[in-house]
């Protein structure tokens, strides 16, 4: 309520090209449900506010990469998520393929949980058992 009395960047993201009250990300933020997410933008109005005070959605994650020793980014933004998971997605890709000497269809059909599955040869006592 405070953000819409100030008239203060909402947070918002873009719906098939609208912007629009960014409604998982205050869902994940308040702990809020879908139906009362909904019920409060139909009280207030934030349907048409909405666009007229678009702001941003920081995440509360720490951002502790670095590139030449400065952080890569101030706040991971709620609405950057997807695209920065298929980055990092494909960066695995590459140097697992790369590490490994893999084939790309042998990466692609590795299971998702394949780091987790040890290796028989290195769980294999020094005694032969």
């Amino acid at each position: 309520m405070p953000l819409i009395t100030a008239k203060a960047p909402l947070p918002t993201t873009a719906v098939h090209g609208a912007v629009s009250l960014a409604r998982y990300y205050v869902g994940g933020l308040t702990g809020a449900s879908k139906g009362h997410i909904q019920a409060f933008v139909r009280r207030h109005g934030l349907r048409e506010l909405a666009p007229q005070y678009p702001g941003p959605c920081p995440m509360d994650s720490p951002v502790t990469g670095r590139i030449a020793g400065q952080p890569w980014r101030e706040v991971m933004d709620f609405n950057e998520t997807l695209a920065l998971m298929r980055h990092l997605g494909t960066a695995c890709f590459i140097v697992i393929a790369y590490l490994t000497g893999m084939r790309p269809g042998e990466v692609l059909g590795l299971p998702p949980a394949a780091a987790l599955i040890p290796n028989p040869a290195s769980t294999a006592r020094s005694d032969g058992t």
